[in-house]
């Protein structure tokens, strides 16, 4: 469940990115390599991109990917959750030495 909704969330995020752009569907896969139809595809929830291919879709907008993802995950509960342990874990190894694991 929580991976269908990261999904959609994060194509809707690449579709804001590119409609603020002003930039076409097609431009948008040149510019990555990419088919438009797979584009289109994540833009609808139907499809996961990689890292990489996240990033790239990112960059084309000239957008930091940390910044879109910290949106998404800031958006639904599980992004709360994640954003705590990660914090939580930050905190915690603070002044460890992380040579001696």
């Amino acid at each position: 469940m929580k991976d269908e909704l990261l999904k959609c969330e994060i194509g809707i995020e690449v579709r804001k990115m590119r409609a603020e752009m002003r930039m076409s569907l097609r431009e948008m896969a040149r510019h990555c390599h990419l088919s438009g139809a797979y584009i289109c595809r994540i833009e609808h929830g139907e499809h996961m991109p990689t890292l990489a291919t996240f990033c790239c879709l990112c960059f084309s907008c000239d957008i930091d990917p940390a910044e879109v993802l910290k949106r998404v995950l800031g958006k639904r509960s599980f992004g709360q959750e994640f954003v705590r342990l990660s914090d939580r874990d930050i905190h915690n190894t603070k002044g460890q030495d992380h040579g001696n694991r």
